[in-house]
C-alpha cells in the first residue's frame, strides 16, 4: 500500500505503509507439509516481506525432525493442551 504526502508547498512523497499480515494455517513449509496449502503458506509471506509488509505465520507446533533441529524464538504460549508458534519471516 502506497500512501501519499502533500506539504504546504504542493511537494509530494509517496512511501510505502505496509500492513501486518498474520497467515493461520494448518501446514507451512518446510515445517510441515501435507499438500498444496503448506506451500502457499510457506512462500506467500516471503514475497509480502519484500513488499514491504511485515508477515508472520502462526500454526500448531507439530512435533517433527525440522522443529527439533532449528532454532525457535517462542513468542506466545496458548495456555491450553495445544502448542503455537510463530515463525517470523522479517
Amino acid at each position: 500500500m502506497q500512501q501519499i504526502s502533500v506539504d504546504k508547498n504542493f511537494n509530494l512523497t509517496i512511501f510505502n505503509a505496509g500492513m501486518e499480515i498474520i497467515h493461520v494455517a494448518a501446514e507451512c513449509y518446510p515445517v510441515a507439509k501435507a499438500g498444496g496449502l503448506g506451500d502457499v503458506v510457506g512462500a506467500l509471506p516471503k514475497y509480502q516481506a519484500n513488499l514491504g509488509h511485515i508477515a508472520k505465520v502462526v500454526m500448531p507446533m507439530y512435533r517433527t525432525k525440522f522443529l527439533y533441529e532449528n532454532h525457535w524464538e517462542l513468542v506466545h504460549r496458548v495456555p491450553s493442551k495445544w502448542d503455537l508458534f510463530i515463525i517470523d519471516t522479517a
